[in-house]
């Protein structure tokens, strides 16, 4: 687990449930490509919103760009997560 408390799995479904809120896609496989899906620059600033509001830290657009999917992003919350220099909020 991380410092978030959240196991990966759930995680991962707390992301996936942020990208289909602002993708407005039927279906999302944690590999699907954020581009692919349409996704473009507005898109990870919601998204990145989006998780502020339901994990309670800041995730930068530029890292939804960067990771691309969710399982990648929600690898990266995780770790950021669990960093000794994470600090609540922010990653």
């Amino acid at each position: 687990m991380n410092n978030l408390d959240i196991p990966l799995a759930e995680l991962q479904q707390q992301v996936r449930e942020a990208w289909l809120a602002v993708l407005n896609v039927g279906s999302l496989g944690l590999h699907d490509n954020f581009f692919e899906l349409g996704g473009q620059s507005l898109q990870a600033l919601r998204v990145s919103a989006e998780l502020k509001r339901r994990l309670g830290v800041n995730v930068p657009a530029i890292c939804v760009f960067q990771t691309a999917t969710v399982a990648a992003l929600a690898q990266y919350i995780a770790g950021a997560a669990s960093d000794a220099e994470f600090e609540y909020g922010s990653i």
